[in-house]
């Protein structure tokens, strides 16, 4: 008989990675411009949120879309 390496069990302590979004993952156009992020060319920024009207109001680069 064999023990399979991983058993699920309920008594496991989940991890949880909390994080400040804004700033973080994503940026205004605005701050991106003042702090001249350099993996941020406007072709390759993805959209994170969108106002009311529904147009782009926060970016991620690509690096960090890929972390999200």
């Amino acid at each position: 008989m064999t023990i399979p390496f991983f058993k699920p069990s309920a008594d496991i302590i989940k991890p949880y990675a909390l994080m400040d979004l804004d700033d973080t993952l994503f940026q205004t156009q605005r701050k991106i411009d003042a702090w001249q992020v350099p993996t941020a060319e406007p072709e390759h920024l993805v959209c994170a949120t969108v106002n009311k009207q529904n147009e782009p109001l926060s970016f991620m680069s690509q690096r960090q879309a890929t972390f999200f």
